[in-house]
Protein backbone atom coordinates (compact mmCIF):
# COMPACT_ATOMS: atom_id res chain seq x y z
CA UNK A 1 0.00 0.00 0.00
CA UNK A 2 2.71 2.37 1.03
CA UNK A 3 4.42 2.13 -2.27
CA UNK A 4 1.31 2.83 -4.57
CA UNK A 5 1.01 6.05 -2.13
CA UNK A 6 4.66 6.30 -3.16
CA UNK A 7 3.82 6.31 -6.62
CA UNK A 8 0.54 8.39 -7.02
CA UNK A 9 2.36 10.74 -4.87
CA UNK A 10 5.50 10.87 -6.99
CA UNK A 11 2.86 11.38 -10.42
CA UNK A 12 1.10 14.44 -8.45
CA UNK A 13 4.36 15.95 -8.09
CA UNK A 14 5.16 15.47 -12.18
CA UNK A 15 1.95 16.53 -13.06
CA UNK A 16 2.14 19.45 -10.63
CA UNK A 17 4.95 20.63 -11.82
CA UNK A 18 4.27 19.98 -15.65
CA UNK A 19 0.92 22.30 -15.27
CA UNK A 20 3.12 24.94 -13.57
CA UNK A 21 5.40 24.61 -16.90
CA UNK A 22 2.12 25.03 -18.91
CA UNK A 23 1.15 28.20 -16.97
CA UNK A 24 4.15 29.63 -17.31
CA UNK A 25 4.82 29.14 -21.18
CA UNK A 26 0.83 30.55 -21.52
CA UNK A 27 1.96 33.90 -19.46
CA UNK A 28 4.97 34.29 -21.81
CA UNK A 29 3.72 33.75 -24.93
CA UNK A 30 1.11 36.60 -24.13
CA UNK A 31 4.20 38.65 -23.03
CA UNK A 32 7.09 37.84 -25.61
CA UNK A 33 6.16 36.72 -28.79
CA UNK A 34 9.97 36.77 -29.96
CA UNK A 35 10.79 34.57 -27.42
CA UNK A 36 10.62 30.85 -28.39
CA UNK A 37 12.45 32.10 -32.00
CA UNK A 38 15.38 33.07 -29.70
CA UNK A 39 14.78 29.77 -27.70
CA UNK A 40 14.84 27.73 -31.06
CA UNK A 41 17.97 29.43 -32.62
CA UNK A 42 19.65 28.74 -29.31
CA UNK A 43 18.61 25.19 -29.91
CA UNK A 44 20.10 24.95 -32.70
CA UNK A 45 23.06 27.02 -32.21
CA UNK A 46 23.56 24.38 -29.32
CA UNK A 47 22.76 21.66 -30.95
CA UNK A 48 25.77 22.54 -33.84
CA UNK A 49 27.84 22.69 -30.71
CA UNK A 50 27.03 19.24 -29.41
CA UNK A 51 28.12 17.83 -32.99
CA UNK A 52 31.41 19.37 -33.09
CA UNK A 53 32.21 18.11 -29.90
CA UNK A 54 31.07 14.70 -30.88
CA UNK A 55 33.49 15.14 -34.18
CA UNK A 56 36.03 16.55 -32.09
CA UNK A 57 35.92 13.33 -29.32
CA UNK A 58 35.56 11.23 -32.19
CA UNK A 59 38.53 12.19 -34.50
CA UNK A 60 41.00 13.20 -31.23
CA UNK A 61 40.08 10.36 -28.85
CA UNK A 62 38.50 7.67 -30.48
CA UNK A 63 40.14 7.46 -33.91
CA UNK A 64 43.82 6.78 -34.32
CA UNK A 65 45.94 6.14 -36.67
CA UNK A 66 49.87 4.99 -36.06
CA UNK A 67 49.37 5.78 -32.45
CA UNK A 68 48.32 9.13 -33.21
CA UNK A 69 44.91 11.48 -33.12
CA UNK A 70 43.38 11.29 -37.06
CA UNK A 71 42.96 14.95 -36.79
CA UNK A 72 43.16 18.43 -33.61
CA UNK A 73 39.95 19.32 -35.09
CA UNK A 74 39.32 21.71 -32.20
CA UNK A 75 42.75 22.16 -30.69
CA UNK A 76 43.57 23.64 -34.81
CA UNK A 77 41.51 26.30 -34.33
CA UNK A 78 42.98 27.41 -30.80
CA UNK A 79 46.00 26.68 -32.00
CA UNK A 80 45.57 29.26 -35.10
CA UNK A 81 44.25 31.96 -32.49
CA UNK A 82 47.45 31.54 -30.29
CA UNK A 83 49.73 32.13 -33.60
CA UNK A 84 48.22 35.54 -34.63
CA UNK A 85 48.44 36.43 -31.31
CA UNK A 86 44.80 36.64 -29.65
CA UNK A 87 45.53 34.24 -27.59
CA UNK A 88 42.53 35.90 -25.45
CA UNK A 89 40.27 34.57 -28.10
CA UNK A 90 41.87 31.01 -27.97
CA UNK A 91 40.99 31.54 -24.26
CA UNK A 92 37.56 32.64 -24.47
CA UNK A 93 36.58 29.61 -27.20
CA UNK A 94 38.09 26.60 -25.04
CA UNK A 95 36.45 28.19 -21.68
CA UNK A 96 32.88 28.34 -23.55
CA UNK A 97 33.14 24.95 -25.35
CA UNK A 98 34.61 23.64 -21.63
CA UNK A 99 31.59 25.39 -19.61
CA UNK A 100 29.31 24.64 -22.42
CA UNK A 101 30.20 20.82 -22.41
CA UNK A 102 29.96 20.71 -18.24
CA UNK A 103 26.74 22.02 -18.15
CA UNK A 104 25.06 19.81 -21.14
CA UNK A 105 26.74 16.55 -18.51
CA UNK A 106 24.88 18.56 -15.44
CA UNK A 107 21.52 19.20 -17.04
CA UNK A 108 21.09 15.87 -18.90
CA UNK A 109 22.34 13.99 -15.35
CA UNK A 110 19.39 15.59 -13.51
CA UNK A 111 17.33 15.64 -16.24
CA UNK A 112 18.11 11.48 -18.06
CA UNK A 113 20.59 10.16 -15.47
CA UNK A 114 19.08 10.26 -12.28
CA UNK A 115 15.99 8.19 -13.70
CA UNK A 116 17.92 5.59 -15.34
CA UNK A 117 20.92 4.98 -13.02
CA UNK A 118 19.32 5.93 -9.49
CA UNK A 119 15.41 5.94 -9.53
CA UNK A 120 14.91 6.98 -5.57
CA UNK A 121 16.58 10.51 -6.24
CA UNK A 122 14.50 13.13 -7.93
CA UNK A 123 15.74 15.73 -10.33
CA UNK A 124 16.94 18.69 -8.93
CA UNK A 125 13.87 21.33 -9.41
CA UNK A 126 13.57 24.77 -7.80
CA UNK A 127 12.32 24.51 -3.84
CA UNK A 128 11.55 20.94 -3.94
CA UNK A 129 14.79 19.05 -4.20
CA UNK A 130 15.74 16.71 -1.46
CA UNK A 131 18.78 16.70 0.50
CA UNK A 132 20.02 13.77 -1.10
CA UNK A 133 19.42 14.54 -4.49
CA UNK A 134 22.09 17.78 -4.16
CA UNK A 135 24.69 16.14 -2.46
CA UNK A 136 24.57 13.29 -5.36
CA UNK A 137 24.57 15.49 -8.08
CA UNK A 138 27.04 18.03 -6.36
CA UNK A 139 29.27 14.79 -6.53
CA UNK A 140 29.12 14.09 -9.68
CA UNK A 141 29.33 17.33 -10.85
CA UNK A 142 32.58 17.40 -8.95
CA UNK A 143 33.71 14.46 -10.95
CA UNK A 144 32.61 15.89 -14.32
CA UNK A 145 34.69 18.74 -13.79
CA UNK A 146 37.67 16.79 -13.16
CA UNK A 147 37.30 14.93 -16.23
CA UNK A 148 36.74 17.97 -18.72
CA UNK A 149 39.67 19.67 -17.24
Amino acid sequence: MTEDMSVFEAWCMIAEWEFTILKDSAQLSKNRPLYYYFQFIYGCWNFCISILWVLHIYFWVIVKVFNKPFHPFFNNVLDYFLEKNIGFLSTMIYTYLVFYLFLSVFWGNTKFGLWFYLPTFYPVVENQTFLNSFIFVTGASCVWSMTLL
